[in-house]
């Protein structure tokens, strides 16, 4: 099986774990990151919403000063944002190995 094209998702913890105040946490964040820099990644819409959310909890000073960082990010980073679709809803609810999956929020 080739798996160079596989499309790689990240979430909204490792995203928001680059900024992390636990040390390991940022660390291995900013380490996976790192090495998919030029590989180009997928976040679907509900995690960069995650990540939104997260950065509207602060001060708008706070988001102030953390926005110019993202804007370079996603504009230095190939982050390919996608919604889903009536596909990936149908197979989620038909493969039990994917409705057994938990969730982690932020």
């Amino acid at each position: 099986m080739n798996t160079n094209s596989r499309k790689i998702f990240i979430d909204a913890s490792l995203f928001m774990g680059m900024h992390s105040i636990d040390k390991i946490t940022r660390n291995q964040s900013l380490s996976i990151m790192s090495n998919l820099f030029s590989k180009g990644i997928y976040m679907n819409l509900e995690q960069v919403g995650m990540c939104d959310e997260y950065v509207w909890s602060y001060s708008r000073k706070i988001q102030d000063d953390y926005y110019p960082f993202m804007d370079v990010l996603h504009t230095e980073m190939d982050i390919n944002r996608i919604g889903y679709c009536n596909a990936d809803i149908a197979r989620f609810n038909k493969d039990k190995r994917i409705s057994e999956l938990s969730f982690i929020t932020i």
